[in-house]
């Protein structure tokens, strides 16, 4: 599996290749199985990417991303 943040995107990708070969007395059966996924996810500007946390426990992939430091908070202005 390959993360990786490239120009404020964060791309996640694998690929998985399997063989199975079965033998009988007169043949040989091979199987090949080829399977790929990748996405991509657009970050905000406050994201920095040095402070990327990933971890793989029982098949679910779980990530950390955190925030610059200096940024400005959000605020909800009133209209009056």
């Amino acid at each position: 599996m390959r993360i990786e943040v490239v120009d404020d995107y964060l791309t996640i990708s694998a690929q998985l290749e399997h063989k199975t070969e079965e033998e009988g007395r007169n043949w040989v059966r091979q199987e090949f199985v080829h399977n790929s996924f990748y996405r991509a996810f657009s970050l905000p500007n406050n994201v920095d990417p040095e402070q990327l946390e990933a971890k793989m426990k029982n098949g679910l992939l779980t990530l950390k991303i955190g925030k610059k430091k200096g940024q400005p908070a959000q605020r909800i202005i009133k209209v009056n």
